[in-house]
This record gives structure tokens, C-alpha cells and sequence, in this order.
């Protein structure tokens, strides 16, 4: 009885150690809800400003890292295209979080090119 009692001080005094991993706070920042973003070529009227690769989570796994969105991802696009001027994000590829077997990646990763109007 003894043990069990001790066992289970333990479990609760390391368990309560155990915090889910800190997700920060991704804003969009003003003038980025204007960005559009799709798969297709820009416009003719429009030049590259020039490529572009964000990555939102991290780590493997649950308590090791947080998991990536689509939508923190997107919100990334559109704050790095408004600080350089873009007005168009074409998204090359989409990268989800996955599992290998050993480890659920979480990083959710997108690439595209940035481009400008030229009016």
C-alpha cells in the first residue's frame, strides 16, 4: 500500500510538471487582409517580389512541440507579402503535419512566390 501511495505521489507530482508547449500568437498585421492568396499565375500586371517559405508548429508529437494550421500558415503569407509590398501570393506547395510512424511532424510548411500589381 505504502508503494502504490508513493507511486502515484510521483506520477501526480511529474504529471502536473507536464505542460502543453507555448503556441505563439500570430497576428495578421493591418493591410494583409487585402493579400490575395491562390494556386493560379499572377495577373500579366504583375511582378515577382519574390519567394516566400513559412513554417508555423514544431517538435513531434503532442508534448513536444505544438501542431501547425493552415490558417496560422496563411495568416504568415499574408503578413510577410503586405511588409514587401506584394499584393499576390501564389502557393506552390502545401506541406501538412504528418506521421512517419515514429513522430507525428508537426510543422506546417508553405511555399509560394510573392508578387506585385504594377497597375
Amino acid at each position: 500500500m505504502k508503494k502504490s501511495v508513493m507511486l502515484l505521489g510521483f506520477l501526480v507530482g511529474t504529471m502536473g510538471c507536464a505542460t502543453p508547449p507555448h503556441i505563439p500568437i500570430v497576428n495578421l498585421y493591418p493591410g494583409a487582409d487585402r493579400i490575395r492568396i491562390g494556386r493560379s499565375d499572377a495577373p500579366s500586371n504583375y511582378e515577382e517580389v519574390k519567394p516566400i517559405t513559412v513554417h508555423d508548429g514544431y517538435g513531434c508529437g503532442t508534448w513536444n512541440g505544438y501542431q501547425g494550421t493552415y490558417e496560422r500558415a496563411e495568416t504568415m503569407l499574408r503578413d510577410e507579402a503586405v511588409q514587401v509590398g506584394g499584393d499576390y501570393v501564389q502557393i506552390l506547395t502545401i506541406a501538412p503535419p504528418y506521421s512517419d510512424g515514429d513522430c507525428f511532424h508537426n510543422q506546417y510548411v508553405i511555399t509560394g512566390i510573392i508578387y506585385k500589381s504594377q497597375k
